[in-house]
Parts: structure tokens; C-alpha cells; sequence
């Protein structure tokens, strides 16, 4: 698991984001939340963020709001 955290970039990180909700593994949905988070804008222009299922994209910015990502 260290290794995968290590190697999360704002290029894979929507995908590993996908694929730590898939195979329910929260440690890992969790980081890569956060490190979504910490790079909102890149992340979210990348052709794996946009490719996300309609459901995932909507749970990420409610949880994303509730964290304040979106203040002005």
C-alpha cells in the first residue's frame, strides 16, 4: 500500500480514486481523496476524472463541499 500512496500522481490518481471505490479498499480511496483534494483543479481536467461514473463524480464533490473545497 505505501508504494501504491507513493506513486499517486494527479495523472492516475482519479483512476486508482475508481479503483480503491471498486474493490472497497478505504485506506486507499481515502489518500487518494485527499491528494485529489490538495490538487482539485489538475485532477479534475484529467481525461480519467472525466471518465468517471456519473455516481463517484457526485459522491467526490458532496465530499469534496463538505471539506470545504469549495469556499470562497
Amino acid at each position: 500500500m505505501q508504494m501504491i500512496k507513493q506513486g499517486i500522481t494527479v495523472s492516475n490518481v482519479a483512476y486508482l480514486y475508481n479503483i480503491a471505490i471498486e474493490f472497497n479498499e478505504k485506506e486507499l480511496e481515502n489518500v487518494c481523496f485527499k491528494f485529489a483534494l490538495n490538487h482539485m483543479t489538475a485532477v479534475t481536467q484529467t481525461e480519467d476524472f472525466v471518465e468517471l461514473k456519473y455516481e463517484i463524480v457526485k459522491a467526490f464533490i458532496i465530499k469534496a463541499a463538505k471539506k470545504g473545497a469549495f469556499r470562497t
